[in-house]
């Protein structure tokens, strides 16, 4: 199946596996967002553009997004871009700030 000595990523190799080679060009989407997913149901071949395209980071940036996971609008004020350059929810991460150190709170109370 796989002639040269490099490694694939485990969806790439399963995939061409069950489907046979991926065309020049294409690359696979997982349809699921989760990129460490082998399942080869979440995957489609597309080219690059439409790959690009369907990423959160895009959406979000475009305006096909206006909410974070948790429901909180995308605005300048509850919006940053983190030291990656991701857009970060400010309410998300306030909240994710208040429960560690409550968990810290608790653990030294031990």
């Amino acid at each position: 199946m796989f002639s040269d000595q490099r490694s694939h990523r485990a969806h790439r190799w399963l995939f061409q596996y069950l489907n046979g080679p991926i065309p020049d060009g294409k690359v696979l989407d997982h349809l699921c967002r989760t990129t460490s997913c082998v399942n080869p149901n979440h995957l489609e071949v597309v080219d690059n553009q439409e790959n690009l395209e369907r990423g959160w980071g895009r959406r979000i940036k475009t305006g096909w997004v206006n909410f974070c996971i948790n429901g909180h609008e995308y605005t300048s004020d509850n919006t940053y871009k983190n030291p990656l350059g991701r857009l970060v929810c400010r309410t998300c991460s306030a909240q994710s700030r208040l429960r560690y150190q409550e968990r810290k709170k608790q653990s030294v109370g031990k």
